[in-house]
């Protein structure tokens, strides 16, 4: 079993401080092809904020 993770999600457009939350994603199975890494800090894209904030430009 992988531990247990956390994930940033969003529901709906807004300030990035007010919309985003944490949740905790339960174990996985893993089997024996699977490998299970422990990620320590993960970038943020500035366009994945634009998205979040609903100001991303669409057509």
């Amino acid at each position: 079993m992988s531990p247990p993770s956390m994930a940033a999600v969003f529901d709906k457009h807004g300030p990035i401080d007010t919309v985003i939350s944490l949740i905790e994603i339960p174990p996985m199975e893993i089997s024996e092809k699977d490998v299970c890494v422990k990620m320590l800090a993960a970038p943020i894209n500035p366009a994945d904020i634009n998205i979040i904030e609903g100001v991303y430009p669409t057509r």
